[in-house]
């Protein structure tokens, strides 16, 4: 027994990982403790994303993204400021984001703003808000173009003037691997920050457009990862460099070792848990362009970026797309909560072995 249940973790674990990349660990019933622990203290977000053409054409509001974290028994919401148009919370007035933060705090889920750039404008706008509807947990991501040396100057400057704000309106800031930088540089930038108010987000497939293998990322972020973005991806060949095209997540298609991801994730963090959220951000037919190559010099010229869309794809309406993304969206959460299940059947297995040996 003790070896089918091992052997079944591990085939769990070593889906879409290379032999080279990274060994499965041993599963011990210490480790399956640890990690059973983990799974029944995680906290699961929702992304106004992965129903973003909703958002987008109106059929949904942003209220409505918390009534589905609600009703799915999330513990929060991810939202951009631009998500909703001109119901977004980036458009609406002060009074209405106090509305729609007192209906989260009703519902008993935690919010979470996004935005799309560090510099100082939307910064500023983004601490605004947050300080308006008593926020406290922002994602942003670098989007400067010039040599990557030059970037990576100003996002680090960038990061210093957000550790100020942060300090001073008791927020922390994640910022995410964003398809044009490579999970050793931001390390490198989040190491001269050095401020317990900054961390890293970890995208389960933005390491492609920069040119990474996804393992190696992680552990080149690890340290620093304090919340997720979950999604699918299948990985395109733009010749000499790689794109990434989104996929619902644990399908055939998905090319991501998201069951390793989980897994390591939970463990990260001795005493208590390192990562903070998981949130779904099912993007399926997101087409993301590459942004490194195997053939560029030591210093690359880094393009601007705009930001992320999903377009509607060939042979596809826009209502079935519409219609379609609750279905995408819960099925994402469905598939998670199988994983982790399947992860608390083998630990409880594990346990018991461990007591009757």
């Amino acid at each position: 027994m003790s070896d089918l249940v091992s052997s079944y973790f591990e085939k769990s674990v070593s889906r879409n990982v290379l032999p080279t990349d990274a060994k499965p660990p041993e599963f011990t019933a210490d480790l399956a403790k640890k990690l059973l622990d983990r799974i029944r203290k995680i906290k699961i977000h929702a992304h106004a994303y992965a129903l973003l053409t909703n958002l987008t054409h109106y059929k949904w509001k942003i209220e409505d993204m918390l009534y589905f974290a609600y009703q799915n028994e999330l513990n929060g919401l991810n939202i951009h400021l631009a998500d909703g148009e001109s119901g977004s919370l980036g458009n609406i007035s002060d009074d209405e984001r106090k509305k729609f933060a007192e209906l989260a705090k009703k519902l008993d889920l935690e919010i979470v703003l996004e935005a799309s750039s560090t510099d100082k404008a939307t910064v500023d706008k983004l601490f605004h808000i947050a300080n308006v509807m008593d926020v406290h947990n922002l994602r942003v991501y670098g989007r400067y173009e010039g040599p990557l040396d030059v970037v990576m100057d100003k996002i680090t400057d960038d990061l210093h003037y957000i550790t100020s704000l942060a300090e001073k309106h008791d927020c922390y800031v994640d910022f995410e691997q964003h398809e044009e930088l490579k999970s050793q540089e931001i390390a490198t930038i989040l190491k001269q920050v050095n401020s317990k108010r900054i961390h890293a987000l970890f995208d389960f497939g933005n390491m492609i457009n920069a040119d990474e293998a996804p393992m190696e990322a992680f552990f080149n972020l690890a340290p620093f990862i304090r919340t997720v973005h979950m999604k699918g991806v299948k990985v395109v060949d733009y010749g000499g460099s790689t794109g990434h095209y989104g996929v619902l997540q644990g399908s055939d298609q998905d090319e991501m070792p998201s069951e390793r991801f989980i897994y390591e994730l939970l463990m990260l963090g001795d005493d208590k848990p390192q990562v903070k959220t998981y949130c779904l951000e099912q993007e399926n037919h997101y087409v993301a362009p590459p942004f490194r190559s195997k053939d560029e010099g030591k210093n690359p010229f880094i393009k601007f970026r705009d930001i992320s869309e999903t377009p509607v794809p060939e042979g596809m309406t826009l209502e079935k797309m519409l219609a379609l993304e609750p279905v995408w969206a819960y099925n994402q959460l469905k598939y998670f909560r199988k994983v982790l299940n399947k992860f608390e059947v083998l630990c409880e297995l594990k346990i018991m072995e461990g007591t009757h040996e």
